[in-house]
């Protein structure tokens, strides 16, 4: 009965991720052809939003609204524990603001306002459905928590979190850069699942989240010369080092002497 019962879990989280990226393509084109007729300012953001509640429901649905519960101290915890991610995001957004912007300008504050809250929006979503509902849900199908079902919970969650970046092939990205933009995606996964399990918070993670794609995107974004698709089908191999930098960094925050500090 329970091996039927962990079945029925993982079947579950593979419907949830096939859902997220359903809503998220089907809205994105659907609001992409209302912009191609209808001159509404910032029509991009509300896919973005739409995801978000999609998130919300789901988390409500199957009873997992104390994943957004934490403490302050849980919180600082979880952006000690990424200490590196964190400074290394503030050193990239300060070095991008100081920059000399003599070939190009900035776009205007209220565009860049919108580009901001979209990027904690998907931050936002996906560390919902990622990690707050799907890796949560893997975790519960353990009778028994030990160092390597925690690996087998990050490593299967963070799967299925670079999988659904696929999808981004039918946004015109090419399938060798959308393959790569998967390999990193697991690598990331597997890092803010790792930190999640450590300070048992999910805003930290959505934070992380959220800084990551900002400055992922921020350098075509902001100065108005492309978006998502143009920036991802740039990826290339060398883009593959960081996948091995976070799988090292995953393996040391789930070292056998943290163990405790994961465990319900």
């Amino acid at each position: 009965m329970s091996e039927y019962k962990n079945r029925r879990k993982i079947l579950s989280c593979l419907t949830i991720a096939v859902s997220y990226v359903l809503v998220a393509k089907i809205s994105g084109v659907a609001l992409k052809n209302l912009a191609a007729v209808y001159n509404i300012p910032y029509l991009e953001l509300i896919p973005k939003i739409i995801c978000a509640i999609f998130a919300i429901l789901i988390m409500g649905y199957l009873h997992r609204q104390s994943v957004l519960k934490g403490t302050l101290e849980s919180f600082w915890k979880g952006i000690a524990t990424g200490g590196f991610l964190g400074g290394y995001l503030l050193l990239m957004i300060i070095l991008f603001f100081i920059s000399d912007f003599s070939a190009g300008q900035l776009i205007e504050s209220s565009r860049a306002l919108v580009f901001i809250f979209s990027m904690f929006l998907t931050g936002f979503s996906e560390e919902i459905i990622f990690r707050g509902v799907i890796l949560n849900t893997l975790r519960e199908s353990f009778k028994k928590e030990s160092r390597t079902t925690i690996y087998k919970v990050v490593i299967f969650s963070s799967l299925i979190f670079a999988v659904m970046h696929l999808s981004n092939i039918f946004s015109g990205v090419p399938f060798s850069a959308a393959v790569i933009q998967m390999a990193g995606a697991f690598g990331v996964g597997c890092y803010f699942a790792a930190i999640y399990m450590r300070c048992n918070t999910i805003w930290v993670t959505i934070v992380y989240h959220a800084m990551m794609n900002f400055v992922s995107l921020m350098g075509t974004e902001l100065m108005g010369e492309g978006d998502a698709v143009s920036t991802i089908s740039g990826y290339g191999p060398e883009r593959l080092m960081g996948l091995i930098l976070y799988l090292g960094l995953t393996v040391y925050l789930l070292r056998k002497t943290k163990k405790q500090d994961m465990i319900h």
